[in-house]
């Protein structure tokens, strides 16, 4: 029996990898260099063979999982070393993670082994005359056999992650269109965000909404010229910025710089100034989903030479909301939708469509 348990971790941490990537990384990004090899696997995970989308990523994981395993083995009964059950290593692995993770982008199948070309006993090419779809059987075997080949360990893992870039692609190609909204009142748009946030994100909801909310005020206001931010899950010293979002001028100099947080409290208000003193940032604005001891704050604040506001995220989007005018909570309502897709949160962004549609739709 193959282990699942490891087999999902070795899942997650390939498609966290892959969600990291930015929009532009995702178009450049190749983990298999072989062109040839990288084009099959484009193939299987558009096929309009459902069954074969499964495939390849579940033959491909169950090699990775179990190294000994030979993955062109569709049933332990197969004559061949080292069988095993594809079809329930599918149902125990690959399907609670489409369903969790990839908007059901490979054909919401609850028992993709099921379907006819895959009763066989193994994948291989004896058979290929009684099936249907001859060019997606004949590239499923000649990946697995590849690899099966080569016996390499980070080949499999390459092959791995070069699938979920190529599904990533579909998630991003998959048109999310937001409801008509007439209105949407403070209480609502407070229920909403509340709600929204509760769910752990890594900092990614509340980044995302504090973006989406300066670039609506920005649109409005013109108070910059331009906006930038970068992945929550992206330590800023990769992603080469000061903070979460930074606000820059027409010369490219830096007017304000944000920090938002889950959590803030005492020790990462510490940890902010001490960055924002470190880059020489003058203007610090620091948003938290959540204050925690607050009255500590004032105390730490008076040591730094910096002009520094703090506030709780719904109330500072209240705020900001009703000042510019009713009209710009539903501009960020529909902002979010455009900068969780851009920043490839898409998980996030179905998650938030589905909401907005059941509470505003």
């Amino acid at each position: 029996m193959l282990d699942c348990k490891k087999a999902k971790e070795i899942l997650n941490s390939a498609w966290a990898e892959i969600q990291n990537l930015s929009p532009n990384e995702v178009e450049k990004k190749s983990f298999v260099q072989d062109n040839e090899l990288r084009e099959k696997i484009k193939r299987l995970v558009n096929s309009d063979t459902k069954s074969f989308r499964y495939a390849i990523l579940t033959q491909v994981l169950a090699k990775a999982t179990d190294p000994s395993i030979n993955c062109l083995s569709l049933q332990a009964k197969a004559k061949i070393s080292e069988p095993f059950d594809a079809r329930s290593f599918c149902k125990e692995t690959v399907v609670p993670f489409e369903r969790e993770n990839l908007d059901n982008i490979l054909g919401a199948s609850g028992d993709p082994y099921v379907s006819k070309p895959l009763r066989h006993e193994m994948i291989t090419l004896d058979i290929i005359e009684h099936i249907k779809d001859k060019q997606g059987w004949k590239d499923l075997y000649e990946i697995l056999e590849q690899i099966e080949i080569k016996k390499d360990t980070e080949l499999t893992l390459e092959v791995l992650k070069q699938i979920l870039l190529e599904v990533r692609k579909q998630l991003a190609q998959k048109i999310i269109s937001p409801p008509s909204i007439p209105s949407i009142s403070m209480e609502q748009l407070k229920e909403i965000l509340t709600t929204y946030l509760n769910k752990p994100s890594e900092g990614i909801r509340p980044q995302s909404i504090v973006y989406a909310l300066f670039k609506i005020f920005n649109e409005k206001t013109k108070t910059f010229a331009k906006i930038n931010t970068a992945k929550a899950t992206t330590a800023d010293i990769y992603a080469k910025r000061m903070a979460d979002i930074e606000c820059r001028d027409h010369d490219d100099n830096l007017k304000l710089a944000i920090a938002v947080t889950d959590n803030l409290d005492t020790v990462k208000l510490k940890d902010e100034l001490e960055k924002a003193a470190k880059n020489n940032v003058r203007n610090l604005l620091l948003i938290g989903h959540k204050i925690r001891n607050p009255k500590d704050f004032n105390s730490i604040i008076r040591k730094y030479n910096i002009n520094i506001a703090y506030s709780s995220l719904v109330e500072f989007v209240s705020t900001t909301t009703v000042m510019l005018n009713n009209e710009m909570r539903r501009g960020l309502v529909l902002k979010l939708y455009e900068v969780l897709r851009d920043l490839g949160h898409h998980d996030h962004l179905r998650e938030w469509d589905k909401m907005i549609k059941e509470k505003l739709g």
